[in-house]
């Protein structure tokens, strides 16, 4: 009771959000596309519209406008056209003054596709964006796949202590497939439950909900990461621009004092979706087929 009741009193004391009232207006034209965005107020020093872009097309995806994004949008190219940043400040009765709850960077972006989508609607790109994650992840040669097959080479030269380079030896051979069948299956049956804790300890988990939802007019895939699952540290909205490129808008959680979720968390899903209202895109051409 008295838990729930210091809940609510910090959940409603808790101050902060995106700076709105200060929001400004950008444009972006890429190819066919005019993205318009209202970006709000920044806590660090802004940086003037016009040092944003504000055209681009499919070529700059070759050229050094372009960055690999972190593992958590598994590795696509991308191009940011504006930022923001923001915190969520507890209740100055707080026993922690010194920090914030949490620091919220938005990015909005264009990324590559790894392959064109069916046709540009939601439900297509929520389909791609599943089989993605599943096959950066999980498929072989794929970032989890490869964390078990190391756990696998790690019990797999045991006798030898284990030695880095003996390891390092085993784990390409199960990389080419050169493994001895019958070794590799008595070390699975000796070490499995070893190696499945592991893997489970060390594997990225895999976002399964991926929402088709609408804002503002707009359609969006809204889904979220978290590397052990148990928590959120990123909040996407994505909505596709033609079939070989998608807008993303990245919700980055920097959690400046633990265990403070149930403080600001939901509070912060509900700005980041007002956020999102105030970006659109505009066709400026007919679609050819």
């Amino acid at each position: 009771m008295l838990n729930t009741l210091k809940q609510k009193l910090v959940q409603s004391g808790t101050h902060g959000g995106p700076d709105l009232e200060h929001s400004w207006s950008h444009q972006v034209r890429f190819d066919t596309a005019q993205i318009h965005l209202l970006k709000p107020g920044s806590l660090i020093e802004e940086r003037v519209p016009s040092s944003y872009p504000c055209q681009l097309d499919a070529a700059d995806f070759a050229t050094n406008q372009a960055q690999a994004s972190q593992l958590r949008r598994t590795l696509h190219s991308r191009i940011t056209i504006a930022s923001t940043l923001w915190q969520y400040r507890q209740p100055r009765w707080y026993k922690h003054q010194h920090e914030p709850f949490t620091l919220v960077t938005a990015i909005w972006g264009v990324e590559k596709l790894k392959r064109s989508l069916v046709e540009p609607t939601s439900t297509a790109l929520a389909q791609y964006l599943k089989d993605d994650y599943q096959h950066h992840f999980n498929d072989q040669g794929g970032h989890n796949w490869q964390i078990r097959q190391k756990a696998i080479a790690y019990c797999a030269t045991r006798e030898y202590l284990s030695e880095p380079a003996r390891v390092e030896a085993y784990y390409q051979q199960l990389v080419n497939g050169e493994a001895n069948p019958a070794h590799l299956a008595q070390v699975l049956a000796d070490y499995g439950d070893y190696i499945d804790s592991a893997v489970n300890a060390d594997a990225a988990h895999v976002p399964t909900l991926f929402e088709e939802v609408t804002m503002g007019a707009m359609p969006w895939v809204r889904f979220e990461w978290g590397y052990h699952g148990f928590r959120p540290d990123n909040l996407y909205y994505a909505s596709p621009l033609d079939t070989g490129h998608l807008l993303l808008l990245d919700f980055s959680f920097n959690r400046l004092l633990p265990d403070t979720d149930q403080y600001w968390l939901e509070r912060a899903r509900e700005d980041a979706a007002k956020v999102v209202t105030g970006t659109t895109v505009q066709r400026l051409a007919l679609p050819q087929d």
